[in-house]
């Protein structure tokens, strides 16, 4: 069981990393590649700091439920 798990997300990052592709590529077409790179990185920043403030990364330490 836990090998399907795995290939499933697996092709689940694969898929994020085509769709991901396409937008940023459109980004470059339309703003520039300076400014879409721009944005994908305040994406990220903005991504872990909500999972940092909603505990998010808590839930992965061994032994432990999230709260």
């Amino acid at each position: 069981m836990q090998g399907r798990i795995i290939a499933l997300h697996l092709m689940a990052i694969n898929v994020a990393i085509g769709v991901d592709t396409m937008v940023q590529g459109a980004l470059y077409d339309w703003i520039g590649a300076r400014m879409a790179v721009a944005i994908g990185a305040g994406t990220i920043v903005v991504l872990a700091a909500w999972l940092v403030g909603t505990r998010r990364f808590d839930s992965m330490d061994v032994g432990t439920a999230a709260s």
